[in-house]
């Protein structure tokens, strides 16, 4: 069964993979997707960012224990001088079946 959680540190790596897929696929489509080596570093970074943020939520989806899809919610803001603030939905990712 697969439930929605939110994302704790041991989700990360099963998170990493899903991404490195999505990135793989599209490579596929436009080269200009091509990752360095070391991209799945920044990845991460980028999720520890979320995760520990009072305006974003990252959450999982698991069945059992795998980590088979993910996203990304936060809250943006323009700038320091405006009021506006505005929610941004990443791309939800999910393991090729």
């Amino acid at each position: 069964m697969v439930r929605i959680v939110e994302a704790k540190q041991r989700h990360v790596p099963g998170m990493v993979e899903i991404w490195r897929e999505f990135i793989d696929f599209h490579v596929e489509k436009d080269p200009i997707y091509a990752r360095s080596d070391d991209a799945h570093h920044f990845f991460e970074k980028y999720l520890k960012g979320f995760m520990e943020s009072d305006e974003s939520r990252v959450l999982v989806a698991q069945d059992g224990k795998q980590v088979v899809g993910y996203s990304i919610a936060r809250v943006a803001h323009h700038s320091p001088i405006l009021c506006l603030r505005y929610s941004f939905l990443t791309p939800i990712s999910v393991i090729s079946p």
